[in-house]
């Protein structure tokens, strides 16, 4: 489903960190289902399928899946992308609900494309304004991640 960078928020925010990170997300049951396929696996993953949780997950080059970092809700995730890419924070009142902080890039880290964040946290400015840079202001994210809570 593609979605305004700008209303992007918890996975699927960080789901589009990844992506401008240059990793390649998927969900757990589409990995469990190809791998499956890869393999010529006959059983049924039905089971599988129903016990495991369908979240987010990375695959590193060893075959071990990680779930995706919370870079938009932990400080220690998040602050050394805003770190290397220089990415000014700055609270914003009085304004609107879900505006309480701005993100500006920086015209001389890589990547930097002009492209403004704003959300109800630090973090959560700094990835929007992030992933707009990279990505664009709009992006592709799994539906499923647009029903979490």
């Amino acid at each position: 489903m593609k979605i305004k960078t700008a209303d992007l928020i918890d996975l699927a925010l960080d789901w589009a960190v990844t992506v401008a990170e240059g990793l390649k997300p998927t969900m757990r049951h589409d990995y469990m289902k190809a791998k499956a396929a890869a393999n010529n696996y006959k059983g049924d993953l039905a089971w599988h399928l129903e016990v495991t949780p369908n979240e987010p997950i990375t695959v590193d080059e060893a075959g071990v899946t990680h779930v995706l970092r919370p870079y938009s809700e932990q400080w220690s995730q998040g602050g050394p992308i805003i770190q290397r890419e220089e990415i000014g924070l700055r609270r914003n009142a009085p304004c609107s609900r879900g505006r309480e902080w701005e993100a500006s890039p920086s015209i001389t880290a890589k990547g930097a494309g002009g492209k403004w964040g704003y959300g109800p946290t630090p973090l959560i400015a700094a990835f929007r304004c992030f992933v707009a840079s990279r990505l664009g202001d709009e992006v592709e994210v799994p539906d499923e991640l647009m029903k979490h809570p």
